[in-house]
């Protein structure tokens, strides 16, 4: 009896210690100080990332991140973006979240990079889309945008556009984003009777993107395929330098949605930038709580918007995030 009561105490006093062990680590987990993360975007305070800032802030609150979305220019080059990052890890961040740049060595460079710190790609994939290097990215559906905005045109047009003379907008080519976009595009209106006439691809921002529109001949149709492409369209459009062109594309700020509500963009693919930058950081935020965890690829929805739906209730929370 003595023996049976000695065992119970001994299990007694095991089992109040692992609770003991399990309550400590619990509150070492809940008040440890939050993993700096950095985010690497070029031009970051421009409207067009307005939903994504609104995702990674409060993804971060979430998930007790210290965020900090570095201040940077164009990030023209792999160089560039590759002096970025190592400045960050200098400053301390513990993991990156990046926008890759644009041309050759870029997926070769964060393979390298991320030999020192978790990185996972935001927005695009690096490398074409023939030549993946560094493949995990939280972005919407690229290739399926690209379609969705060449669909909305033949919507319009009774699934046809014989004879109509198409301009394509496609941005920067560098990046899997714009390969992809362009593509799904292209593949949607092969057979569709319309000609593409042109195809405009240095656009990094809204200012380059207008002066280069108004150098190209007359088109039926145009469609843009980044924010910028469509903000320097719209605004082209609003002073009547597109000559009657209708205009379609994908965006994701205030102006392009200023340019829909004004009738002088027919339809937007608006990817969901706020899940985009949510599900960067939850992302990011797991592979730094499990030390043998790589970052995973993530996939955003997206909605396409015309005037007449463009305040529908399903399109409120979209519209809440581009206005933060």
């Amino acid at each position: 009896m003595k023996e049976n009561r000695k065992a119970f105490i001994i299990l007694e006093i095991v089992l109040a210690a692992a609770v003991l062990i399990l309550t400590a680590a619990m509150l070492v987990r809940d008040y440890q100080k939050p993993h700096r993360v950095s985010v690497i975007l070029r031009n970051p305070e421009e409207s067009q990332w307005a939903a994504l800032r609104f995702g990674l802030k409060q993804a971060a609150k979430d998930r007790n991140v210290a965020l900090v979305i570095a201040g940077t220019g164009d990030l023209a080059s792999a160089e560039d973006e590759k002096e970025q990052i190592q400045e960050e890890i200098d400053n301390g961040a513990k993991a990156l979240i990046v926008e890759p740049s644009p041309g050759s060595g870029t997926g070769a460079m964060l393979e390298e990079m991320s030999k020192k710190i978790p990185i996972l790609l935001i927005e695009s994939k690096a490398g074409d889309s023939e030549n993946l290097s560094y493949p995990a990215a939280a972005e919407a559906d690229n290739y399926a945008m690209g379609q969705a905005a060449a669909k909305e045109v033949l919507k319009d047009f009774s699934g046809r556009l014989d004879g109509k003379r198409i301009g394509i907008l496609s941005g920067s080519q560098g990046t899997e984003a714009g390969v992809s976009r362009k593509q799904g595009c292209l593949d949607i209106l092969k057979d569709s009777g319309g000609t593409v006439i042109w195809t405009l691809e240095s656009m990094e921002t809204a200012q380059n993107a207008e002066a280069l529109i108004q150098e190209k001949e007359k088109a039926d149709i145009i469609i843009a395929l980044n924010d910028p492409a469509l903000e320097a369209a719209g605004k082209c459009n609003q002073e009547g330098d597109l000559k009657g062109a209708l205009l379609y594309g994908i965006g994701n700020s205030t102006e392009t949605v200023y340019y829909l509500d004004q009738d002088l963009v027919r339809a937007i693919i608006a990817p969901d930038e706020f899940m985009i930058g949510y599900q960067a950081v939850c992302e990011t935020a797991e592979s730094l709580d499990n030390f043998f965890r790589k970052p995973e690829s993530r996939t955003a929805d997206y909605r396409v918007l015309r005037r007449d739906t463009l305040f529908a209730e399903e399109n409120q929370q979209l519209l809440f995030a581009i206005s933060q």
